[in-house]
């Protein structure tokens, strides 16, 4: 079973890197469309998504410099957008917004009336943790004003340190959003 999981994640990041190739196309479609659209990063090129992905380095390739240089990259906006595709698959979820930082995952969602709470949190957080690396915490809301909250940081990088506080406030909402749905579980006359 962790064999597998490796499996799984070599072959999702495998996959990243190759959709990352055509970033030109990608940010000329920015300039034309929608930026919190999450299509606008894909590229129109049908055989690239249906080639399958292979290397073969010797250990002379990987000991040169260039090789040696070279960092793996996570397409954060990819992830986004498929766990929130993933978890709108459910039939009880309405709207879902996702934010992939470098450590973090935010999902904020609103879910049909008749959903049950708890289920629909571990619909959420499960289909984050199928796709995303095992070392992000996954943070879940229920709490449909977060989205916007979420939304506010679609242009935000890691690279700049401005962000960090309306993230950490965003993180102990869906903190406290979480400790009191528990609370109310567990002593259901509060």
């Amino acid at each position: 079973m962790h064999a597998l999981k490796h499996v799984v994640f070599v072959t999702i990041l495998t996959l990243l890197v190759a959709g990352c190739s055509n970033t030109n196309q990608a940010n000329e479609n920015n300039n034309r469309t929608n930026p919190l659209d999450p299509t606008t990063n894909k590229t129109n090129d049908t055989e690239l998504h249906d080639k399958l992905g292979y290397v073969k380095y010797s250990k002379h390739e990987l000991n040169n410099s260039t090789a040696r240089d070279k960092q793996l990259t996570v397409d954060r906006n990819e992830m986004a957008d498929n766990v929130s595709r993933m978890i709108l698959h459910n039939d009880h979820f309405l709207q879902v917004a996702t934010l992939v930082t470098d450590h973090e995952v935010l999902i904020a969602y609103l879910k049909t009336d008749e959903a049950d709470a708890e289920k629909a949190k571990n619909i959420a957080r499960q289909s984050a943790i199928a796709i995303i690396p095992r070392y992000y915490e996954v943070y879940v809301s229920d709490d449909d004003a977060l989205i916007r909250d979420i939304e506010s940081l679609h242009n935000s990088s890691v690279l700049n340190n401005d962000y960090s506080k309306t993230l950490n406030q965003i993180i102990e909402k869906m903190e406290n959003n979480e400790n009191n749905s528990e609370d109310i579980k567990n002593n259901p006359r509060n």
